[in-house]
């Protein structure tokens, strides 16, 4: 099952991590957003942009990660 992994800079690390995990299950990753570096102009944005929408169609499941201070579910703790 092909996957991509929608997030912002700040949950690389967790970005990354369930890259590694989901693969390891024989998952496949459509695009590692994690390797990109904030674009310079406009140009590469676009093309990242163009890029990621490409591996959004061809993705079976799409996972989005909000940073934590944006958190979408309540704690009810």
């Amino acid at each position: 099952m092909k996957y991509y992994i929608a997030s912002s800079c700040l949950n690389k690390e967790i970005v990354n991590e369930t890259i590694k995990q989901l693969d390891d299950k024989g998952f496949t990753n459509t695009y590692k957003c994690t390797l990109n570096d904030k674009a310079s102009n406009e140009t590469e944005l676009k093309n990242i942009g163009q890029a990621e929408f490409q591996a959004v169609k061809k993705s079976d499941v799409l996972l989005l990660f909000y940073p934590e201070e944006k958190e979408h579910i309540l704690n009810w703790e």
